[in-house]
């Protein structure tokens, strides 16, 4: 840490396909966790991305383990986000769900 302090938020590309199960996607993310001691959360919305910025607090949000599917009405933003071990965020990204019906 140094007098670079400014840092913006990374991106993560998401894709979504529809779960195994009804009701629920499968999301894919890239590229991996920069660190293995950050975790995914995820936040859904019903009609837009929800807005995040570097060094956000996500502590409140869902965590995530890279391969569970999750349960979302089809067609609501599930916004990911990479945060390190004090909840803050580093990169994220946004996708549609596609869910299985």
């Amino acid at each position: 840490v140094g007098s670079s302090d400014t840092q913006t938020l990374g991106e993560l590309t998401v894709e979504s396909v529809a779960g195994t199960e009804s009701g629920k996607t499968q999301l894919t993310v890239e590229p991996q966790l920069a660190s293995i001691t950050n975790v995914l959360k995820y936040k859904t919305n019903a009609s837009a991305a929800t807005s995040v910025t570097y060094g956000m607090d996500v502590k409140t949000w869902t965590k995530w383990d890279g391969v569970s599917e999750i349960p979302v009405a089809s067609g609501h933003h599930i916004t990911v986000v990479e945060c390190d071990q004090n909840y803050k965020a580093i990169r994220s990204g946004d996708v549609v769900a596609v869910v299985k019906s």
